[in-house]
C-alpha cells in the first residue's frame, strides 16, 4: 500500500505539468478538461494519506513531501488560469510572491493552504462561469469528499482558519504551529 501511496502522490507531478501544457496550447477551451485533471489529482491526494496510513510503514520521501507536491499541483493550476487568460500575469506574480512570503513568514501547512485556496477557487468560479454542469462537478465532488472523510476536511479548514490567524501580529498566547 506504501508504494501505491506513493505513486498516487507522485502522479500529481506529470499532472499538473500537463494542466500547464493545456493552458499553453488549449487556453480557455481546455477548462473543462483542466477541472477533469484536477478532481483526479485532488482524489489522489484524498486517497494516498488513508493508504499511507494503512500501510503502517514510515513515511518516506515521498510522503514527507506530499505537501511540497500538492503546492506545485496547484501552483500548475494558478500557471493555467495565467496561460488561459482567466487570471492576470500580475495577480499570479502576486499569488507567488504571497507564496513565498507566507512560507517565510508562517512556516507551516496553515500558510500553504490558504494560498492553495486561491488556485482552487479560481478553478470553481471559472468552472461555474463556464457551465453550471462543470461547477456543480467541483462542488459535487468537495461534498463527496467531505461527506467521506469530514474529520480530514475539517482539519484542512482549521489549518486554513489557523493561517488566517497567523496573519496578523502574534500577540501573547497565540499558538505556535509546529
Amino acid at each position: 500500500m506504501a508504494i501505491l501511496a506513493d505513486i498516487l502522490t507522485l502522479m500529481r507531478v506529470p499532472l499538473g505539468l500537463v494542466v500547464v501544457y493545456a493552458g499553453a496550447t488549449g487556453g480557455e477551451a481546455a477548462l473543462p478538461h483542466v477541472v477533469w485533471i484536477s478532481l483526479l489529482a485532488w482524489t489522489a491526494d484524498s486517497v494516498d494519506g488513508h493508504l499511507r496510513r494503512a500501510s503502517a510503514k514510515p513515511t518516506g520521501w515521498v510522503g514527507r513531501h506530499d505537501l511540497t507536491i500538492d503546492v506545485f499541483f496547484n501552483a500548475c493550476v494558478a500557471a493555467f488560469l495565467t496561460l488561459a487568460g482567466y487570471v492576470s500575469a500580475g495577480l499570479f506574480s502576486l499569488w507567488v510572491g504571497t507564496l513565498g512570503l507566507l512560507s517565510l513568514k508562517i512556516r507551516s501547512r496553515s500558510g500553504t493552504i490558504i494560498t492553495e485556496g486561491f488556485a482552487i477557487l479560481m478553478l470553481i468560479i471559472q468552472a461555474f462561469g463556464r457551465a453550471l454542469a462543470l461547477g456543480g462537478a467541483v462542488i459535487g465532488w468537495g461534498i463527496l469528499a467531505l461527506t467521506l472523510d469530514r474529520k480530514r476536511f475539517t482539519y484542512r479548514l482549521e489549518l486554513f482558519r489557523h493561517g488566517l490567524g497567523l496573519l496578523r501580529k502574534p500577540g501573547p498566547g497565540t499558538p505556535k504551529e509546529d
